[in-house]
């Protein structure tokens, strides 16, 4: 599973966009509506990319975000989604999207850079659970020979009870 953050002052967009790519099965999404909720979310989410508007309102804008973020050696991949070519600026994005795009593209871009980084691959997606293994990105649960296909729902809840193993988990996550 992909753990995507998308970082966007249009919460219709950010909900569109969240809710084509986990219906695929192959991202947990989180979402900020600016640059400071977004540098809380990559703390507490731990993200493997991040998709970043530039211009948002009240807060802090994607640029500084960026910048924050750069700031402390996180080598994270961030891809922008600007409207406004004027807006860029060199802050360090590894990929910039110009509004408006589709999300098919989106994905490709995602995944592209993930395999890029070395992200994504087998042994990221694989737990052990006792005498299971759980495979996030086939969402298949194995023992011995027996496979049992998993909903991408149980999927997202499985890998976030494997992440937080030996942890009391809130309801709410």
């Amino acid at each position: 599973m992909i753990r995507l953050l998308i970082v966007e002052d249009d919460t219709n967009l950010s909900f569109l966009i969240k809710r084509k790519l986990e219906k695929q099965g192959d991202y947990i999404v989180e979402t900020a509506i600016d640059g400071r909720e977004g540098l809380k979310a990559i703390a507490a989410f731990r993200p493997d990319i991040v998709v970043s508007d530039l211009e948002m309102g009240d807060g802090m804008d994607g640029n500084t975000m960026i910048e924050r973020i750069r700031e402390t050696k996180n080598d994270i991949p961030i891809i922008v989604l600007t409207g406004k070519m004027e807006f860029l600026k060199q802050s360090g994005a590894n990929m910039y999207l110009k509004k408006p795009f589709n999300v098919q593209q989106l994905d490709l871009n995602i995944k592209s850079m993930l395999q890029q980084k070395g992200i994504g691959t087998e042994s990221d997606n694989t737990y052990k659970i006792g005498k299971f293994t759980f495979d996030t990105s086939a969402r298949r649960l194995i023992l011995g020979d027996e496979e049992i296909r998993v909903t991408p729902t149980g999927a997202k809840v499985l890998e976030m009870l494997c992440r937080e193993m030996g942890k009391c988990v809130d309801r709410k996550k």
